[in-house]
């Protein structure tokens, strides 16, 4: 998916469905918001687009928790985009095995800690729930 397919779908559910059109729109102006006046905005499109339905997503959940006005269609867009557009996230188990192999890695010229795993993580281009990533870190260095 592109930006520029994103706009269209605002445009073309407009008068089909008017509550489609506005979930779409709302995903837009989080993208723009990430990109217009942003020194180093994110290039890549589908990035910026799960991005955005992420950050829409977390506002959405935040309004019906406190019982603000939310749209359950901007939530379901949201997290349609979010399964389809994600790629695979690396599971529990891989996850665990990546960190103990990188902890023998560094531990040949220095002890392993949180900021090295962590960069370890970010360079190795996989996508770990980095979340998951940093609680199994602090479990096996014990932190």
């Amino acid at each position: 998916m592109k930006i520029q397919e994103l706009k269209k779908l605002v445009l073309t559910s407009k008068r089909e469905n008017p509550e489609l059109s506005k979930a779409y729109a709302a995903i837009l102006k989080q993208v723009e918001s990430a990109t217009i006046g942003v020194k180093n905005p994110e290039t890549d499109e589908i990035k910026l687009i799960v991005s955005a339905s992420k950050k829409e997503l977390k506002e959405q959940e935040q309004s019906k928790s406190m019982n603000a006005p939310y749209s359950q269609t901007v939530i379901d867009v949201c997290g349609k985009f979010i399964s389809d557009l994600s790629p695979d996230i690396i599971n529990e188990e891989q996850t665990t095995l990546d960190i103990l192999n990188n902890i023998s890695v560094i531990s040949e010229y220095s002890e392993p800690d949180m900021k090295t795993l962590m960069a370890f993580a970010k360079q190795s281009g996989k996508n770990y729930d980095m979340k998951l990533y940093s609680s199994i870190v602090k479990k096996i260095l014990g932190l």
